[in-house]
Protein backbone atom coordinates (compact mmCIF):
# COMPACT_ATOMS: atom_id res chain seq x y z
CA UNK A 1 0.00 0.00 0.00
CA UNK A 2 3.04 1.86 0.64
CA UNK A 3 4.21 1.88 -2.65
CA UNK A 4 0.86 2.70 -4.50
CA UNK A 5 0.64 5.51 -2.24
CA UNK A 6 3.77 6.93 -3.24
CA UNK A 7 3.02 6.79 -6.92
CA UNK A 8 -0.53 8.23 -6.29
CA UNK A 9 1.23 11.53 -4.79
CA UNK A 10 4.14 11.62 -7.15
CA UNK A 11 1.40 11.61 -10.03
CA UNK A 12 -0.66 14.46 -8.02
CA UNK A 13 2.50 16.65 -7.96
CA UNK A 14 3.51 16.46 -11.35
CA UNK A 15 0.30 16.73 -12.89
CA UNK A 16 0.48 20.54 -13.47
CA UNK A 17 3.46 20.39 -15.49
CA UNK A 18 2.84 17.24 -17.30
CA UNK A 19 -0.37 19.26 -17.96
CA UNK A 20 1.81 22.50 -19.33
CA UNK A 21 4.24 20.34 -21.30
CA UNK A 22 0.74 19.10 -22.96
CA UNK A 23 -0.54 22.17 -23.87
CA UNK A 24 2.97 23.69 -24.72
CA UNK A 25 3.01 20.23 -27.59
CA UNK A 26 -0.34 21.50 -28.97
CA UNK A 27 0.44 24.89 -29.36
CA UNK A 28 3.81 23.80 -31.49
CA UNK A 29 1.70 21.23 -33.38
CA UNK A 30 -1.00 23.83 -34.20
CA UNK A 31 1.40 26.49 -35.00
CA UNK A 32 -0.21 28.77 -32.30
CA UNK A 33 1.35 32.04 -30.72
CA UNK A 34 3.85 32.58 -33.25
CA UNK A 35 5.12 36.10 -31.65
CA UNK A 36 6.32 34.28 -28.92
CA UNK A 37 8.61 31.74 -30.86
CA UNK A 38 11.71 33.95 -30.15
CA UNK A 39 14.83 32.66 -29.41
CA UNK A 40 15.92 32.64 -26.08
CA UNK A 41 19.77 33.15 -26.68
CA UNK A 42 17.96 36.05 -28.85
CA UNK A 43 20.62 34.30 -31.66
CA UNK A 44 23.90 34.97 -30.61
CA UNK A 45 27.07 32.53 -31.00
CA UNK A 46 29.68 31.42 -28.80
CA UNK A 47 32.46 29.49 -29.78
CA UNK A 48 30.95 30.63 -33.41
CA UNK A 49 28.24 28.39 -32.20
CA UNK A 50 24.51 28.92 -31.16
CA UNK A 51 24.34 28.74 -27.62
CA UNK A 52 20.56 27.23 -27.33
CA UNK A 53 19.56 26.92 -31.13
CA UNK A 54 16.22 27.86 -32.71
CA UNK A 55 13.98 24.79 -30.35
CA UNK A 56 14.84 26.90 -27.37
CA UNK A 57 11.95 30.09 -27.64
CA UNK A 58 10.20 32.31 -25.31
CA UNK A 59 6.85 30.09 -25.61
CA UNK A 60 8.32 27.18 -23.46
CA UNK A 61 9.02 28.93 -20.60
CA UNK A 62 6.04 31.20 -21.05
CA UNK A 63 3.73 28.23 -21.61
CA UNK A 64 5.42 26.03 -18.94
CA UNK A 65 5.07 28.75 -15.90
CA UNK A 66 1.51 29.75 -16.88
CA UNK A 67 -0.26 26.65 -17.85
CA UNK A 68 1.46 25.17 -14.83
CA UNK A 69 0.44 27.29 -12.65
CA UNK A 70 -3.26 27.34 -14.09
CA UNK A 71 -2.98 23.24 -13.57
CA UNK A 72 -1.91 23.57 -9.55
CA UNK A 73 -5.26 26.04 -9.01
CA UNK A 74 -7.11 22.83 -10.32
CA UNK A 75 -5.01 20.02 -9.39
CA UNK A 76 -5.59 22.12 -5.68
CA UNK A 77 -9.03 22.17 -5.81
CA UNK A 78 -9.26 18.33 -6.64
CA UNK A 79 -6.68 17.99 -3.89
CA UNK A 80 -9.11 20.11 -1.07
CA UNK A 81 -11.74 18.42 -2.41
CA UNK A 82 -11.33 14.48 -2.19
CA UNK A 83 -7.46 15.20 -0.19
CA UNK A 84 -7.67 11.02 -0.21
CA UNK A 85 -3.84 11.43 1.13
CA UNK A 86 -4.68 13.30 4.25
CA UNK A 87 -2.20 16.14 2.65
CA UNK A 88 -1.95 20.07 4.51
CA UNK A 89 -2.09 22.00 1.64
CA UNK A 90 -0.58 26.00 1.33
CA UNK A 91 -2.95 28.29 0.17
CA UNK A 92 -4.29 27.74 -3.20
CA UNK A 93 -2.23 31.46 -4.22
CA UNK A 94 1.10 29.98 -2.45
CA UNK A 95 0.26 26.49 -4.53
CA UNK A 96 0.20 27.98 -7.60
CA UNK A 97 3.37 30.28 -6.94
CA UNK A 98 5.62 26.96 -6.38
CA UNK A 99 4.38 26.02 -10.16
CA UNK A 100 5.24 29.09 -11.52
CA UNK A 101 9.03 28.78 -10.15
CA UNK A 102 8.82 24.84 -11.14
CA UNK A 103 7.24 25.77 -14.42
CA UNK A 104 10.03 27.90 -14.85
CA UNK A 105 12.95 25.89 -13.11
CA UNK A 106 11.42 22.98 -16.16
CA UNK A 107 12.31 25.43 -18.73
CA UNK A 108 15.50 26.46 -17.13
CA UNK A 109 16.53 22.99 -16.82
CA UNK A 110 16.66 22.54 -20.83
CA UNK A 111 19.19 24.79 -20.99
CA UNK A 112 22.43 23.31 -20.37
CA UNK A 113 21.55 20.21 -22.30
CA UNK A 114 20.72 22.23 -25.11
CA UNK A 115 24.24 24.35 -24.69
CA UNK A 116 25.81 21.01 -24.64
CA UNK A 117 23.95 19.80 -27.83
CA UNK A 118 25.19 23.09 -29.89
CA UNK A 119 28.76 23.26 -29.03
CA UNK A 120 29.01 19.66 -29.59
CA UNK A 121 27.02 20.40 -33.49
CA UNK A 122 24.27 18.60 -32.74
CA UNK A 123 21.12 20.15 -34.10
CA UNK A 124 17.50 21.65 -32.12
CA UNK A 125 15.39 18.77 -32.04
CA UNK A 126 17.85 16.48 -33.38
CA UNK A 127 19.36 13.01 -31.84
CA UNK A 128 22.91 12.06 -32.98
CA UNK A 129 23.74 8.98 -34.99
CA UNK A 130 26.66 7.79 -32.77
CA UNK A 131 27.44 6.49 -29.85
CA UNK A 132 26.45 9.84 -28.32
CA UNK A 133 22.58 8.99 -28.90
CA UNK A 134 21.74 7.04 -25.69
CA UNK A 135 23.22 9.99 -23.83
CA UNK A 136 21.34 12.53 -25.34
CA UNK A 137 17.89 10.76 -25.37
CA UNK A 138 18.52 10.53 -21.88
CA UNK A 139 19.58 14.22 -21.17
CA UNK A 140 17.06 15.34 -23.16
CA UNK A 141 14.12 13.06 -21.23
CA UNK A 142 16.06 13.95 -18.06
CA UNK A 143 17.10 17.36 -17.78
CA UNK A 144 14.00 19.37 -17.29
CA UNK A 145 12.55 16.74 -15.08
CA UNK A 146 15.40 16.89 -12.87
CA UNK A 147 15.33 20.56 -11.86
CA UNK A 148 11.63 20.86 -11.96
CA UNK A 149 11.56 17.79 -9.11
CA UNK A 150 14.60 19.27 -7.02
CA UNK A 151 12.57 22.45 -7.14
CA UNK A 152 9.58 21.34 -6.14
CA UNK A 153 11.14 19.09 -3.66
CA UNK A 154 12.09 22.74 -1.67
CA UNK A 155 9.21 24.46 -1.53
CA UNK A 156 7.12 21.28 -0.44
CA UNK A 157 9.75 19.92 1.75
CA UNK A 158 8.94 16.66 0.12
CA UNK A 159 10.92 13.26 1.38
CA UNK A 160 13.35 11.78 -1.11
CA UNK A 161 10.57 8.87 -1.85
CA UNK A 162 8.48 11.92 -3.18
CA UNK A 163 10.63 13.52 -4.77
CA UNK A 164 11.51 10.23 -6.89
CA UNK A 165 8.43 9.47 -7.58
CA UNK A 166 7.63 12.68 -8.84
CA UNK A 167 10.86 12.09 -11.33
CA UNK A 168 9.77 8.38 -11.98
CA UNK A 169 6.25 10.10 -13.48
CA UNK A 170 7.65 13.32 -14.61
CA UNK A 171 10.07 11.37 -16.87
CA UNK A 172 7.76 8.47 -17.73
CA UNK A 173 4.97 11.01 -19.50
CA UNK A 174 8.26 12.92 -21.12
CA UNK A 175 9.15 9.95 -22.99
CA UNK A 176 5.40 9.55 -24.17
CA UNK A 177 5.07 13.23 -25.30
CA UNK A 178 8.72 12.57 -27.01
CA UNK A 179 7.34 9.98 -28.72
CA UNK A 180 4.57 12.13 -29.99
CA UNK A 181 6.58 14.56 -30.75
CA UNK A 182 8.64 12.32 -32.82
CA UNK A 183 5.36 10.98 -34.67
CA UNK A 184 3.86 14.23 -35.27
CA UNK A 185 7.14 15.46 -36.51
CA UNK A 186 8.20 17.88 -34.26
CA UNK A 187 11.56 16.25 -33.05
CA UNK A 188 13.55 13.22 -34.78
CA UNK A 189 14.56 10.31 -33.62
Amino acid sequence: MFVIRIFVEGLFLVLPVLFAGVIFVLILDKGWLESFRQPIDFNKLWRNKRIFGSNKTWLGPIVMILASAFASMMTWKVIDMINPLGWSLPSIGVFAFFYVLTGAAYSLGELPNSFFKRQHNISPGKVPDDSRKDLVIFLDLIDGVMVAAIVLALLLHLPTWQSLAVIFWGTSFHYLVYVFMIKRGLKSS
